[in-house]
């Protein structure tokens, strides 16, 4: 019983969102019909009485749901009966809608939420009075929450009908012009010899001309598959007949627009190639009755600009203390009567977004966002939703179908948080909780082990481990200290018995910065490594580093939402704008000095040096670093240099300590690509100690942001504890439904004959 309840829940906040997504696989036209009451529920509340209805709108909208959803699967033979879904929908539709109307009694009924409750304002008063509808059953916040979420989606339609129409204005104007073009030619025009070239409209005020030569950029960021945005690109053709000339201006096609590729583009410096766009445009010629085609190839140069991806901040954190958080939940200010929203600048934001979506303007940044919102309303229309444009009475915008929606499903997530916050109140999630629950997943991780001789369970642990250490509860520490390898002539077991009760497995983690090797260099190189020895081959790359240069990234470059399409917008430039170079050798140098100079900083320092140099195309995102382990362990890294440039760092600092916040960095380790330079991100396993049962414990520290154990089990614990409270609260009031509703099965049957069912 518990997993279907809380499917029904998911179930219509899907239903909500395809409701707004206006999806009409099963439609009717007329907006009587559309609107028409299926179903009432009600509930018996003191001296009135609740009451929430099923149109078929809403009905239609569940069926659509689930035909898009059995459609996905139709290729593993599932099938479905329509009229099956109707039934089993509605009274699905029925459930959820008995299930609101009892959140609405409980929010209303507590204490805490009386002095916040929508209800209660004069605007909730001036539409509804007296009466209680989901939205009244809110506190404020959640109005305005359930409302911003609601806005989004009607901003993501206009975006697209904006896209839509910008689309529909450029093919007019491409067949405006092939028209021009054709009545020249039929008028005996030819193309111009070199009359093909590439242009784009001139964006300034004080312009001269309509059109530019070129492109409509310099500099590219790249950022998506296209580098160049073909609805700014157009050709100009001159045609010529005798001495008279004329002009047209032919739009760019989708996928008419050819870059080159990386590889054939002229090498600027690292991440920075010039490269050429062409369009080619096909002159209709006629020669002895028949029309063949002359091709005529317009050129434009520009340069792509590739920003470093080298490290990413992780994703920006709830600024909210925990009993904030703890109070509020996701509807930040869940409680705030809005009083002093004037002197709060938060308060200010989230009563912004949550106005009624204004879906008439009285004017527009443009002809395509006026078209759009005049598609909107159009759209709005044709959904047999009682919209009405021209209804300015209505506070919300006569678009309270969605609304309703949206407070329907609000209703169900405060129900949610409610019970969760009052289960814990009352009992918190324990210590003793916690701690059960991680030796249940201790002993459930041994037993996967046991069946593996001790290699492979040394194997099992590296490959748990290999990405980050959030499912590593059990340690073969008795494989670990028994296995032995060999690495530089000397003998190392995978772990060492501290004698102190510690144990220090030799696995860890590092970031990297990597210099590339210029295409240039690297040809020099290889004619003096080819049959030498491993040794050989280091010290000839160490040596050609004295020759390696490098360019400086802007910090906000590689982490800005919006890159810039400049040079000087991405890279530290000289006063001539062109790219500066800097001597690999000396960027080294000036990171060992700046880590030492900052021991406490030093891993924030080397990040940051990762963000100005590193061309690794991978961003540093992981919680750890990447991993790398002593002994016979797979990795995927190119080479054994890489890998054991790190732990040779590893080995010195902890002959010295602690591996952990060093500042210093390994010595030069060579791959295909170039050369790295490495520093310890993370040693977890310095001097750890292994309870009887291989358990790290739950207070073990598993990334840098130092989250531990006990953290993701009590977030996995509570999760639970709200599914179960939820579950519980539906099940109470389950047998109710059927009693409560009134269900017109004279228009359910209408709804089945009109579909053809």
């Amino acid at each position: 019983m518990k997993k279907k309840i809380i499917v029904l829940f998911l179930l219509v906040a899907l239903v909500a969102s395809v409701c707004l997504t206006g999806c009409t696989m099963v439609r009717l036209n007329e907006e009587r019909q559309a609107n028409e009451v299926l179903a009432t529920v009600s509930l018996k509340n003191g001296d009135t009485t609740l009451s929430l209805d099923v149109t078929r709108n809403e009905l239609n909208s569940y069926v659509n749901y689930m035909i898009n959803l059995y459609s996905q699967y139709s290729s593993s033979g599932i099938t479905y009966d329509v009229s099956n879904l109707i039934d089993s929908g509605l009274n699905t539709l029925v459930a959820q809608k008995y299930a609101v109307l009892k959140g609405m009694v409980y929010l209303t009924g507590l204490q805490h939420r009386s002095a916040v409750l929508y209800k209660d304002t004069q605007a909730y008063k001036d539409i509804y009075g007296d009466k209680l509808v989901p939205e009244g059953a809110l506190t404020i916040a959640e109005r305005y929450a359930a409302i911003a979420s609601t806005n989004e989606t009607f901003k993501s339609n206009i975006e697209e009908y904006m896209e839509s129409y910008k689309s529909e204005i450029r093919d007019r104007a491409v067949s405006s012009a092939r028209e021009q073009l054709t009545s020249r030619y039929n008028a005996g025009y030819t193309v111009k010899e070199d009359g093909v070239t590439i242009v784009h409209k001139n964006e300034a005020e004080d312009a001269e001309a309509e059109y530019a030569d070129g492109l409509y950029v310099e500099s590219v960021v790249k950022g998506s598959d296209d580098e160049i945005d073909y609805t700014k690109v157009y050709l100009k053709i001159v045609l010529v007949k005798g001495e008279t000339e004329e002009v047209v201006y032919l739009p760019a096609s989708s996928g008419a627009v050819e870059t080159e590729t990386d590889a054939d583009a002229e090498f600027v410096s690292n991440y920075v190639t010039a490269k050429i766009a062409k369009v080619n445009y096909e002159e209709p010629v006629k020669e002895d009755g028949e029309t063949t085609y002359k091709t005529h190839t317009a050129e434009a140069k520009y340069t792509l600009v590739t920003p470093r991806t080298a490290y990413a901040e992780p994703e920006e954190e709830d600024a909210r203390n925990e009993e904030t958080i703890f109070n509020e939940g996701s509807v930040k200010f869940r409680y705030s009567n809005f009083a002093d929203v004037e002197s709060n600048e938060d308060l200010k934001k989230i009563v912004e977004d949550g106005q009624i979506f204004a879906h008439t303007k009285t004017e527009y940044a443009s002809d395509a966002e006026a078209d759009a919102y005049r598609q909107f309303r159009e759209a709005k229309k044709n959904m047999n939703i009682f919209f009405d444009a021209s209804n300015t009475k209505d506070p919300y915008n006569t678009l309270g179908y969605y609304y309703n929606s949206s407070f329907e499903s609000a209703v169900l997530s405060a129900v949610q948080f409610e019970l969760k916050k009052a289960a814990l109140t009352e009992n918190p999630i324990s210590d003793e909780q916690i701690a059960a629950q991680y030796e249940i997943l201790v002993n459930k991780q041994k037993e996967e082990y046991s069946v593996l001789d001790a290699k492979g369970q040394i194997d099992k642990f590296a490959e748990t481990i290999g990405t980050d250490l959030t499912s590593a509860y059990y340690v073969p520490i008795e494989a670990l200290t028994s296995e032995t390898f060999s690495y530089d002539g000397n003998e190392y077991n995978y772990a060492t018995d501290n004698g102190d009760g510690t144990y220090t497995i030799n696995m860890f983690y590092i970031a990297h910065i990597l210099f590339k090797w210029t295409d240039a260099l690297k040809a020099d190189m290889d004619r003096y490594i080819s049959d030498r020895t491993d040794e050989d081959v280091k010290e000839i790359k160490t040596r050609f580093v004295e020759y390696l240069k490098t360019n400086k990234s802007k910090e906000d470059f590689a982490t800005a939402d919006e890159m810039g399409t400049t040079l000087a917008d991405a890279f530290y430039v000289n006063d001539d704008g062109t790219i500066a170079e800097f001597s690999v050798n000396d960027v080294i140098d000036e990171l060992v000095l700046a880590m030492q100079a900052d021991p406490d900083n030093a891993f924030e320092i080397f990040k940051q040096y990762m963000t100005f140099f590193n061309d690794d195309s991978g961003s540093f995102t992981r919680s750890t670093g990447y991993f790398v382990a002593m002994g016979d362990i797979k990795n995927s890294y190119d080479g054994s240099d890489f890998p054991n440039t790190a732990i040779d760092l590893y080995l010195d600092l902890l002959a010295h300590g602690d591996p952990n916040a060093s500042s210093s960095v390994s010595g030069y380790a060579f791959t295909s690509y170039g050369l790295h330079v490495e520093a310890i991100s993370f040693a977890p396993f310095y001097k750890v100690a292994i309870g009887q049962n291989g358990s790290l414990g739950v207070d073990f520290v598993i990334d840098l942001d130092g989250t531990k154990f006990a953290d993701s089990i009590k977030e996995s614990l509570e999760s639970d504890l709200e599914s179960t409270k939820y579950s519980e609260w539906r099940e109470a009031f389950a047998d109710e439904v059927e009693k409560s509703s009134s269900i017109n099965d004279k228009k359910v049957s209408a709804l089945k004959s009109d579909l053809g069912l």
